[in-house]
């Protein structure tokens, strides 16, 4: 029997890396070039995504399910933000975008880096054995209580490599797991979490390509209600 599933995608990451567009390429709009100013939520059921009915091959997946996208500002000064979406909306998949500008990874590190302790901190992830305010301690030194279940997505959306370029998009993978690896190390060691990096030219991939990271949602959250049977 098919199953209604709710799928929330909390895209995160600078501007400029492709968030707004993936959005957009799913909902057959136009691309448009504007920053996102303030986040911007999009809910749509399944049937009504042109796109994903016709490419979405998931039996157990039904017609009404619903994908909600969350984007967001890039700039530096709305991470803030980033706490607060996390909190009300509760993701079971964040989309974290970065390009291949390696000039510019201190920053996005520091940008995962913080996605981390933001989604602790909104999600109340960690039990503090402390009694009292003067001995509380850190989250790292705390008592890891639960997780929500998520599904993180490292998408990597390359302004320099050709379109075909098969060793450069492997040499990519390499470098971003190199750089990026002690977050996304710290995430793995969260229970119940999912990592997937993906090479993804938003604008120029195939469409299906673009589809393919819808379809690993609802997947996910097919595992996930099977699991609790």
């Amino acid at each position: 029997m098919a199953r209604k599933l709710y799928a929330t995608i909390l895209l995160l990451g600078s501007s400029a890396v492709g968030k707004t567009s993936f959005v957009k390429r799913i909902l057959s709009e136009p691309i448009l070039t504007l920053p996102t100013e303030n986040p911007e939520i999009v809910k749509r059921k399944i049937k009504d995504i042109p796109v994903l009915v016709k490419y979405f091959q998931l039996r157990e997946l039904h017609g009404k399910s619903q994908v909600t996208f969350i984007d967001t500002p890039g700039k530096f000064k709305y991470r803030r933000l980033w706490r607060e979406l996390i909190r009300e909306h509760q993701p079971n998949s964040i989309f974290f975008f970065i390009n291949d500008d390696k000039d510019n990874w201190h920053e996005q590190v520091s940008a995962l880096e913080d996605l981390y302790n933001y989604w602790h901190d909104a999600l109340g992830l960690y039990e503090n054995d402390a009694t009292t305010t003067e001995n509380a301690t850190y989250p790292s030194e705390a008592t890891l209580l639960h997780s929500h279940p998520t599904l993180l997505k490292i998408i990597c959306n390359p302004f320099n490599l050709k379109k075909n370029e098969a060793e450069g998009r492997k040499k990519l993978l390499s470098d971003i797991r190199e750089r990026f690896g002690h977050v996304l190390n710290a995430f793995n060691e969260i229970p119940e979490f999912e990592l997937d990096i993906v090479i993804l030219s938003v604008p120029f991939d195939p469409i299906a390509d673009v589809i393919i990271q819808i379809m690993d949602v609802f997947q996910f959250l097919l595992r996930r209600s099977h699991k609790k049977k």
